[in-house]
């Protein structure tokens, strides 16, 4: 996230989400519990308004093959077999 909003704060996002008043709480993995919450802090830290083009930058360099959430998974197994994806 701190390179697609280019964050030059001394502090990287998640300490600084954790160091607000209310502090944002981090799961293990250390993503934060309302990300989308956390996403509009930061941008109102940075005074950028909240826009489409902000999220689209952000999902297109997130990838998911790594996630580990189990009802996510189940939900993208389901996808696929209704959906396969295209033979190149």
């Amino acid at each position: 996230m701190e390179s697609v909003l280019d964050w030059k704060e001394s502090l990287h996002i998640r300490e600084w989400l954790g160091r607000l008043s209310p502090p944002f709480v981090l799961s293990q993995n250390g993503k934060p519990e309302r990300p989308k919450e956390a996403f509009e802090k930061v941008l109102y830290r940075l005074k950028r308004p909240r826009s489409s083009s902000q999220y689209q930058a952000l999902t297109s360099k997130i990838s998911l093959q790594g996630c580990k959430d189990e009802a996510f998974s189940r939900l993208r197994s389901i996808l696929r077999s209704w959906f396969p994806p295209e033979s190149e």
